[in-house]
């Protein structure tokens, strides 16, 4: 069922700026805490959790124009309003002809891969080539290199159509799908093997269809003669050796694919790799008849997935690749325990998370992760869970258990996966990828230091913990000569510092030893004017940007959480992100990032958390007050 272009209106509130509401008169600290507990509580769905649908943008709405086509879908089959999508793609295009992955203030100009991608669903929704708005995207594409420059993702994508030469995809061989071979596709990160399973077969039977001009995209090389061209020789050769050796496995490796659907219908969680391998089984069944029936169920699931995802609830249209609700409901939960909502009333809540502890202790991502639980999740599940005193303990031991065997060599976490760090053999055969996704899934100094943060409510410190001393050093070895650290999974600086310090403390670090005093001078040094903290995701790729960025809501959180953390609140940086976060919210009648404040993938791909500007903030303030309240205290004995 189509939505209402009020419903419509409603599920692009955060991806365009909004008019700030009528001033709320509130004064006092505690009034806007309630205030904040008020927005995220309103948000509560089912009466237990919270699911703000972090999402990637509108281009991969664009994609799936093109793969709905290709895969035989109708815009009525797949729940899209054709008009509606036209319209806002329409209207977000930049005076310079390109598009944003996403809206952030900090950036004047597009990217190249949601400029083709969202310039190929125009052509497919009949906007002639020729129209200025195709024009103008046109020369922006071509002067940004064109299809060629595009990530390697974009030309698979095209490839499939094509519009771009199978032969100059690398070759990924069946056999690393074999668990059992001493290399395989497990030793890739968590996110990686759902995708490339299918990639291997789409490159491997080189994958076509061909649905007129309207569907090709020769324009957009910067010499016609591009699209077809072949690879290097030397790649051939390699690449003959191996198809002999797959020539036969297609049925296997469908069988394989078969085998890691997920329960809700995707697969690894994600919908780009559902797409991919709905593909492959669409090529697979055409050309094995007998197989429809039996693949007509699994396709089925996967088609509703992804269309539940792209086109209804909360999340449509925005580019809703994965279900986070799980991250959304512990970061909410802690986020309002913290602010002294009663535990009663958050009961409901805390019995839902636990009800999703898998067998190993640990905690997942959202739907269709139960297969992958990661590190972050269950240490936020921790601290949410740990508000509750000694109701949970035995799931909390369970969960606590569980961070302690995932822990490195290094002493760090990485989200989902132990010691993934990938061998040469895989960096090689892949390296090709690299221009649109991590490939394997190392430490980070943001999950560890949440992670530290979790264990040490279970007094795990450094005195009595190796586990938390190997972090500790970890942390020490990460930290930048400036006094930062590295975010993998925020944006950017701010969120890995703010995350390792409050690790630290946690597991027992001094707040006056130099690892921190020298974390909260380099915070003091990238105060905005009005008193938030910003960093643009330029951050990973520019020096020049580190720490830079407009003011937000969640970048500014998070610095306050830092700097209540280090015994820091006194200082004027503190007070000063305090009142930008109250007068914020004061001003608008809630907290609204005008920035991108997540990743996917760094330097690659961002993601926008419209949960971040609902809990970091009210955390932060709630933690102030703590503060402040703990000094009047003193003053009154």
């Amino acid at each position: 069922m189509l939505k209402t272009k009020e419903e419509r209106s409603l599920s692009m509130d955060s991806i365009t700026s909004e008019k700030a509401p009528q001033r709320v008169a509130l004064s006092s600290l505690d009034e806007v805490i309630e205030l904040a507990k008020e927005n995220l509580l309103r948000e509560q769905e089912q009466g237990k959790l919270w699911n703000f649908f972090p999402h990637l943008g509108l281009h991969f709405i664009s994609e799936y124009v093109l793969f709905g086509r290709w895969l035989g879908r109708s815009f009525e089959d797949m729940g899209c309003d054709p008009d509606w999508l036209k319209q806002q793609i329409l209207s977000t295009q930049l005076a310079d002809g390109t598009w944003k992955q996403l809206p952030d203030e900090n950036h004047l100009s597009g990217e190249l891969n949601a400029t083709i991608f969202n310039y190929a669903a125009l052509k497919v929704l009949g906007i002639s080539p020729e129209e200025k708005i195709m024009q103008n995207a046109r020369c922006a594409i071509l002067g940004l290199g064109g299809i060629d420059s595009a990530a390697l993702f974009t030309k698979i994508i095209l490839a499939a159509f094509g519009s771009y030469s199978w032969e100059r995809i690398s070759y990924i061989p069946y056999f690393i799908f074999q668990e059992g071979m001493p290399i395989h596709h497990r030793q890739f990160s968590q996110w990686v093997s759902p995708h490339l399973i299918a990639i291997a077969y789409l490159r491997h039977n080189q994958v076509t269809k061909n649905l007129g001009e309207t569907f090709t995209l020769a324009e957009l090389f910067l010499s016609p003669d591009d699209v077809l061209r072949p690879k290097s020789k030397v790649k051939e050769n390699v690449d003959r050796l191996m198809f002999a050796l797959d020539e036969r496995l297609n049925p296997w490796v469908v069988k394989k694919i078969l085998s890691w659907q997920q329960p809700q219908g995707s697969w690894g969680g994600y919908t780009l790799s559902t797409i991919l391998c709905l593909m492959v089984l669409d090529h697979y069944r055409r050309n094995n008849p007998k197989s429809f029936s039996k693949l007509k169920k699994p396709c089925a699931k996967g088609f509703s997935f992804v269309e539940n995802l792209y086109f209804k609830g909360r999340g449509a249209y925005l580019g809703a690749l994965m279900d986070g609700h799980v991250w959304d409901t512990v970061l909410s939960g802690n986020a309002l325990m913290t602010a002294g909502t009663p535990a009663k009333s958050l009961l409901e809540t805390a019995e839902y998370i636990v009800s999703l502890q898998q067998p190993n202790g640990a905690f997942p991502y959202g739907y269709d992760f139960e297969y992958a639980p990661d590190a972050d999740d269950t240490a936020e599940a921790i601290l949410f869970l740990h508000q509750f005193g000694k109701r949970y303990q035995k799931s909390i031991d369970r969960a606590t258990a569980w961070l302690c065997e995932m822990q490195n060599r290094d002493g760090g976490w990485g989200a989902f996966d132990h010691e993934n760090t990938g061998n040469l053999f895989l960096k090689l055969m892949t390296k090709d990828f690299r221009d649109s996704v991590d490939l394997f899934d190392v430490s980070s100094s943001d999950v560890t230091g949440h992670v530290m943060e979790a264990l040490g409510t279970q007094n795990l410190l450094v005195s009595n913990s190796k586990v938390q001393r190997m972090a500790v050093n970890y942390l020490k070895k990460m930290q930048c000569e400036d006094g930062s650290w590295l975010g993998r999974w925020g944006v950017n600086y701010i969120y890995g510092t703010s995350a390792s310090v409050c690790g630290l403390v946690k597991a027992g670090e001094s707040p006056k030893s130099e690892v921190i005093q020298k974390a909260i001078y380099w915070l003091t040094r990238y105060q905005n004017e009005d008193g938030g903290f910003g960093e643009t995701t330029d951050s990973y790729v520019l020096e020049a940007a580190i720490g830079r960025g407009v003011s937000t809501p969640s970048q500014s959180g998070l610095a306050l959480l830092a700097f209540c953390a280090a015994g820091a609140w006194r200082a004027t940086a503190a007070k000063k992100a305090a009142a930008y976060l109250e007068k914020e919210l004061l001003t608008r009648g809630k907290w609204i990032d005008q920035s991108v404040v997540g990743t996917g993938h760094p330097g690659l791909l961002y993601m926008n958390y419209p949960a971040y500007a609902y809990s970091f903030p009210l955390l932060a303030l709630a933690t102030y007050r703590t503060s402040l309240e703990g000094k009047r205290a003193k003053r009154a004995q």
